[in-house]
Parts: structure tokens; sequence; C-alpha cells
């Protein structure tokens, strides 16, 4: 009688062991550089994110044939997250996000929170006429497309600071031509 030997298939104990020890050493020399840029990857989401905002919010306003607003909330940097926005048809002209009647205006851009990480540090426009105090900034775009103040309608420019907390910056420059621009800083004054 003779014998076969069936070949077995498979791996032993011990190559899957080398193997999971492997990847483990890979994971624990890959996973502090990821965690370590996610505060960056967030603070150049909600640059991105926030630029997209402001030109849908221009556009809005051409194909409505009326002023939309952005209205920030900006913070004092704490190290943690902080400072919002959001977006409004501003129907009577007045700059605020209630018509004459009280109502709500149409909602363009839900309020945004910044993520976690990053602040939304400054909102700063050339006057913009709307009279509301130093707690929240706005900026509005009018029907042809620019930014614009409510009476006069001279042209605004100005810009907005987010951080995250390893000092990293991101810089929106709204031009009066309504153009939105990103700069980044390390230390928040040199700008590239």
């Amino acid at each position: 009688m003779e014998r076969r030997f069936e070949s077995r298939r498979g791996f032993t104990l011990t190559e899957v062991m080398v193997v999971v020890g492997i990847v483990a050493i890979l994971a624990g020399i890959a996973i502090p550089s990821v965690i370590g840029y996610l505060p960056t990857y967030r603070l150049n989401g909600i640059s991105h994110e926030l630029m997209a905002d402001l030109q849908s919010a221009r556009l809005y306003a051409v194909r409505n044939n009326g002023r939309c607003v952005l209205e920030f909330t900006p913070v004092a940097y704490n190290g943690t997250t902080g400072g919002k926005y959001k977006g409004f048809m501003d129907t009577n002209r007045d700059w605020k996000d209630k018509d004459a009647g009280g109502n709500n205006e149409a909602i363009v851009i839900p309020e945004v929170t910044m993520p976690a990480s990053v602040t939304l540090y400054t909102a700063l426009f050339t006057d913009n006429g709307n009279g509301l105090g130093s707690s929240k900034w706005m900026i509005g775009f009018d029907s042809s497309g620019v930014a614009s103040r409510a009476n006069s309608g001279a042209y605004v420019s100005g810009y907005i600071l987010v951080r995250n907390n390893r000092s990293n910056f991101r810089r929106l420059y709204i031009s009066p031509a309504g153009h939105v621009t990103i700069k980044r800083s390390s230390d928040g004054a040199k700008w590239e």
C-alpha cells in the first residue's frame, strides 16, 4: 500500500504571530503621525468649507437678485474649539436675520460650528455699516456679487482668521469684488 502525503495549506501559528508583530510595529510608527496631522487636516477642511460657503453666498445673492449676508461669531483663542458662522438672505436690507415683521430671513447657510481643535479667531471687515457693535462681524454680497455695505453701497474687503491648537493659521481674504483667497501661516505673522 502506497502512502500519499496530502499537502497541507495554510500558515503556522509562528508565521501568523510574526505578521501580527510586524503590523503592530508599523501601526505604532504610523498612528502618531496621523494623529499629529489631524488638527492641520481639520483646519484645511474648515478653511475650504468656509471659502465654498462664501462663494455660495455670493452666487445665491446674484441668482436671487438680493443681498446675502454671512454673520461670523469669532471667539478668543483658548486652545480648543470655538466660533461659528451662518448665512441668510437680507430681504429688507437691515443686516439682521429677522425681517421687519420679526420673521426669520431665509437661511442660505445653516449655522456652522468650528470642528475640534479649530477656532474662528477673527472676522475683520472694513466698516460694513451694520451698526451692530463688536460682538458680531458680517459681510454681505449684493445682487452683482460684490461685497457691499448696507446703505452707502461702498465696497467692503477684509479677512477671516481661523487657527488650530498647533498654532497653524488660515486667513481667508475677501476682496471688494467678492473673490476669496486663502493664505496660510505657521506663526500668524508670515503669510504664504
